[in-house]
């Protein structure tokens, strides 16, 4: 159950029900599916064994689907906060700049950031609420990592925390660390964009080549196969 509510978590379902619910909705699915195929399968003629191997498959596949898809949204989730990371260690490093404490930055990060990127802009307004509450900083920071999935955010969490506890400058570091994450996207999308080339060679070879083939060749066959034809009949 804990694993399930750090998923849901990540996905950004925090409701206090939200492990029920998936239950829920995972068996309502399995016994939606295998009702479906089993009925699909008797009007088919398939028979009483025929209808409940495919309910039992049905049931399964309906048992992982709602799975599949929270893995899908947490992911998305976590790609979504990737990318709002450059533009709020920027406004991160106005407010230090400016004079602002850690706190207070991120504050008015998240505040800056709820209606441009909403998932990061919890996330910091979590954090913020969590050091009100009490919590040690560094806590919070290193929870902030946790929770998400994120392996950028464990990283920022761990420059805040080296400069909370080492008491460097911290405006240097977020500014060095919003550097890197462009130049590692930059790095990503060029490295997709070599990849492309080798992907695209098993539908050309597959699913191009042998059309271009049958117009080509095509013809040509035709016209030997006539050509055959004539030179054996008498």
């Amino acid at each position: 159950m804990a694993g399930l509510r750090a998923r849901l978590a990540a996905a950004g379902y925090r409701h206090p029900a939200a492990p029920e619910l998936f239950h829920g909705i995972r068996l309502a699915a399995a016994a939606v599916a295998a009702v479906l195929l089993a009925a699909a399968s008797l009007w088919q003629g398939s028979g009483m064994a025929g209808a409940l191997l495919a309910g039992v498959c049905g049931a399964g596949a309906g048992f992982l689907l709602p799975g599949r898809v929270l893995e899908a949204r947490r992911q998305a989730r976590i790609n979504r906060i990737h990318r709002a990371l450059p533009s709020a260690l920027d406004l991160m490093v106005l407010s230090v700049e400016a004079g602002q404490s850690l706190d207070v930055a991120l504050a008015e990060t998240s505040r800056e950031l709820r209606w441009i990127h909403p998932e990061l802009a919890a996330e910091f307004g979590q954090v913020q609420l969590e050091i009100r509450a009490g919590r040690h900083r560094a806590e919070v920071l290193a929870e902030l990592g946790r929770r998400t999935g994120s392996a950028e955010l464990k990283k920022l969490a761990v420059v805040l925390i080296d400069s909370d506890r080492f008491g460097t400058s911290l405006a240097p570091a977020l500014r060095t660390h919003a550097r890197f994450l462009r130049t590692r996207r930059r790095q990503m999308a060029q490295e997709a964009a070599r990849k492309l080339g080798v992907k695209l060679i098993f539908p050309v070879f597959f699913l191009i080549m042998p059309s271009v083939f049958v117009v080509t060749l095509g013809p040509a066959v035709l016209a030997f196969l006539d050509a055959m034809e004539t030179f054996f009949t008498p």
